[in-house]
């Protein structure tokens, strides 16, 4: 099954592009803290943990933005920054090295925060609180 992409606004007038400053993962959850164009921070908590989480350098996701682009073009992720993937091919293999254990769990969602030089993936059946 295809993956489907969605644009995410968690809240209105959210700026087109963000900056990773600092991922942090420990006691209190994961925290993305992000940067705006005119140097405003933008932080997203889960507070309630996370599944798993992956960062990786967007210049060697080449197959996906080239499938990305060809489904819905180029500036569909190039001016956007937030994203919630349907039939994830990260949350199927997740789920196939659970042996099951997460078969059950409809509510586990696949966020991607899509920057200019990283692309992080969170998977969490939990919404990130944002503080702006």
């Amino acid at each position: 099954m295809k993956e489907i992409w969605e644009r995410w606004e968690p809240v209105q007038s959210f700026p087109k592009r963000i900056y990773l400053q600092s991922l942090i993962d420990n006691k209190n959850g994961l925290t993305l803290l992000f940067e705006t164009e005119d140097d405003k921070t933008i932080s997203f908590n889960f507070d309630s943990g996370v599944l798993s989480y992956r960062n990786t350098d967007e210049g060697d996701l080449y197959q996906t933005l080239c499938d990305l682009d060809k489904e819905y073009g180029g500036e569909f992720y190039s001016k956007w920054s937030l994203f919630k993937v349907k039939n994830s091919s990260y949350l199927n293999w997740f789920k196939k090295e659970g042996c099951g254990k997460w078969d059950y769990q409809d509510d586990v969602k696949h966020y991607v925060f899509m920057t200019p030089d990283d692309v992080v993936d969170v998977l969490s059946n939990y919404s990130p609180s944002i503080r702006l």
